[in-house]
């Protein structure tokens, strides 16, 4: 691991950590105890927008895991359910998150 960084999910700091090796895309640990939880991405050899791009995967699958959304074990058969309302207050989540880690300035204009 090189470069550590935080971002904020649900209220916590997680610890940002891109992985230098080539195993893998992404992936994240919730610590319910310590709160040590962490996403990482895979970096090397990727372009910008493929490391984005699971970031925003991580991010979401972490959201609804935290909130206690994921209904599967299984990893490839994850099942995640949830309501409109919930999809109401889920945007927030994920705008804050991107936020909190700098993917996204919320001071630039967009249209």
């Amino acid at each position: 691991m090189k470069r550590k960084k935080t971002i904020r999910i649900c209220s916590r700091e997680w610890n940002l950590e891109a992985k230098t090796e080539k195993v893998g895309t992404g992936s994240f640990c919730i610590d319910h105890g310590k709160g040590s939880s962490y996403i990482r991405v895979a970096t090397k050899d990727r372009a910008n927008m493929d490391i984005l791009q699971t970031l925003i995967h991580e991010i979401i699958e972490s959201i609804l895991t935290s909130d206690g959304r994921r209904w599967a074990e299984s990893h490839s058969n994850a099942v995640f359910c949830f309501t409109h309302d919930y999809l109401s207050e889920f945007d927030a989540k994920i705008l804050d998150a991107m936020i909190s880690c700098g993917m996204i300035d919320p001071e630039k204009k967009i249209i």
